[in-house]
């Protein structure tokens, strides 16, 4: 660098002031810097493990093949620091059907699966650790008429039921 400034802007301008390039005038030079070796970055979490969501997250959770709360929130039932993803002990409650879908327990809040999370089509964020309870992928709200736990939601193209149950059950 010092050659390069010599030698580009120095040179030719005042020749009285640039010393001979010898023995003498490199010794006194700065000594450079120690290089540092080149190592790995170090492996950091993905964003949206890192995110923090809040004491709550609201999201479509599978709790277990076929069982999905479509309109999942999942609260963190255990004190300490930090939001949901910091918990060891959660709830998941489904909008659509009324339900606590699951609760469960362990050092690992959900998978991460997903478009939104790891990028991959056709899968859903499921819970991990171990299940306290689960209930099914059903009515857990009565039908004020009947009394009954049928479930009327509408039927997909798979043959499972989609949709909130009907407002006249669940509106008050």
């Amino acid at each position: 660098m010092i050659h390069y400034l010599r030698e580009t802007f120095l040179k030719g301008k005042n020749e009285a002031q640039l010393a001979k390039v010898e023995d003498e005038y490199l010794e006194r030079l700065p000594r450079g810097m120690t290089l540092l070796k080149e190592s790995k970055e170090p492996k950091r979490a993905p964003q949206y493990v890192l995110q923090d969501y809040g004491d709550a997250l609201f999201w479509t959770m599978q709790v277990e093949g076929g069982n999905i709360a479509q309109k999942g929130i999942t609260v963190r039932v255990d004190p300490g620091p930090g939001g949901v993803v910091d918990g060891k002990a959660w709830m998941l409650y489904d909008h659509d059907t009324m339900r606590l879908a699951a609760c469960w327990t362990g050092d690992k809040f959900v998978d991460w699966r997903g478009i939104a999370f790891d990028g991959s089509h056709g899968t859903h964020t499921s819970i991990v650790g171990e299940k306290v309870f689960v209930f099914p992928n059903e009515p857990m709200w009565a039908n004020p008429q009947t009394g009954g736990f049928e479930d009327v939601r509408i039927r997909g193209r798979d043959n499972k039921p989609y949709g909130p149950l009907p407002r006249e059950w669940v509106h008050f």
